[in-house]
């Protein structure tokens, strides 16, 4: 089989590569499976592309990472290839101040194309879209936790929009370069970013069989879920609603889920309703207060659907990546130029893992239900805020409305 001849070559080789003695381990996903990764390039046209080279010019691809389940074991103490490469290394930990010899010797347990599962797990295929300006790499452990959970996960990167976006594994090393991460996005980037992340996403929709069909695995094509964090989560719901609007949705998208992005297309519109599609707000402290993000609340009161909106205390925006992880693993709190919160970083981003997770169990059917009824002790940081929520199998027909106000 191609894709079976294709994928163990190359794994082989890359445990030669891995620096030994200075390793530090990246934490590792808590499902029962093993986390395999490969890239695709999609073929894709993108008119007046804002972050193409030169800008405006034709934009013609987009690069998906895939993470999925694995039974193969990895080799070297289960950590197998380096967390960042060593543009991405310099680009990001310059500029925030992370010492040498820290980001540079992180290491994951992702095995470069290992053989995926004979038979698949049942669960939906995940279609991901990151923050700005920011690769699916700054998402690591909550993609690849969703993998070893069972999840097929497609994660969307658009080339020129990161600092470097690099072609995993080729030799010699090869990406593209785009905006540093000191960039200040201007209104007009931020709509014509987020009108091709929409875009980006409903190609690999449509192309996503065919995709899969070239290199034989058995991923699920057929049903989906969208999340993203920040302008991807916009994204997000923006496909929810351009697909719900059809007469006959084009895509079975299961749920969706926004971590911390604002809907800021939906500004002088009529906000989207995505019933019945299950959607999923995951937001830092500061939405307590409705004026720090008015979109939200006004998008949340529209929704009559199973609709949660559920807060972090001691989070900010940058919570949801990797970025705590950087400062927490290395005892770098208040010694970089990190933006995150002060939950610590291994906390904030197991409750991210945890509750996603959670999520899109619970609208496939597979459990998790548990977090979503309310406050647990082992899960204080957890703030509910108003919701629509009735069973999205359509047993509740009954939805109460409240007011955006915190329970507590």
């Amino acid at each position: 089989m191609i894709f079976s001849a294709f994928w163990v070559t190359t794994s082989v080789v890359l445990a030669s590569c891995v620096k030994a003695t200075t390793n530090v381990s990246f934490p590792l996903p808590t499902g029962p499976y093993y986390v395999g990764q490969t890239q695709r390039i999609v073929n894709h046209t993108t008119p007046n592309d804002p972050v193409a080279n030169p800008p405006n010019s034709t934009g013609t691809f987009f690069l998906v990472t895939f993470y999925y389940p694995t039974s193969q074991v990895p080799p070297q103490n289960n950590q197998t290839q380096p967390y960042l490469d060593e543009t991405n290394v310099e680009l990001w930990g310059g500029p925030l101040q992370f010492p040498n010899g820290t980001l540079s010797n992180l290491t994951t347990n992702i095995q470069w194309q290992a053989y995926p599962l004979k038979k698949s797990t049942g669960k939906p295929t995940l279609i991901f879209s990151p923050g700005g300006g920011e690769g699916t790499v700054e998402y690591t452990a909550l993609l690849t936790d969703l993998a070893s959970n069972g999840y097929v996960v497609a994660a969307i990167e658009h080339p020129g929009e990161q600092p470097y976006l690099p072609f995993l594994h080729t030799n010699p090393p090869s990406g593209v370069f785009g905006l540093p991460i000191t960039y200040q996005f201007t209104d007009s980037d931020i709509h014509q970013i987020y009108q091709y992340r929409m875009s980006d996403m409903e190609a690999l929709l449509s192309q996503f069989p065919k995709l899969v069909k070239s290199f034989g695995a058995s991923f699920n094509t057929t049903h989906f879920g969208l999340f993203g964090h920040s302008i991807g989560g916009a994204a997000s719901a923006g496909v929810l609603a351009r697909n719900l609007a059809k007469p006959n949705p084009k895509y079975n998208l299961l749920a969706g889920s926004n971590m911390d992005g604002s809907y800021f297309d939906f500004y002088g519109s009529d906000f989207p309703n995505l019933s019945p599609t299950p959607f999923f707000q995951f937001g830092q402290i500061a939405r307590t207060n409705a004026s720090f993000d008015p979109i939200w609340s006004n998008f949340s009161l529209v929704q009559t659907g199973w609709f949660k909106t559920l807060l972090i205390n001691g989070t900010t925006h940058q919570d949801f990546s990797d970025l705590p992880v950087w400062v927490d693993i290395f005892d770098l709190e208040g010694k970089t130029l990190t933006p995150i919160g002060p939950l610590k970083g291994e906390r904030a981003v197991d409750i991210v893992k945890k509750y996603v997770g959670a999520f899109f169990d619970f609208v496939s059917g597979f459990g998790g239900e548990e977090l979503f009824k309310g406050e647990l002790a082992e899960y204080p940081e957890i703030v509910f805020v108003d919701e629509w929520s009735h069973d999205p199998s359509g047993g509740d027909k009954e939805s109460k409305k409240r007011s955006w106000t915190v329970q507590v």
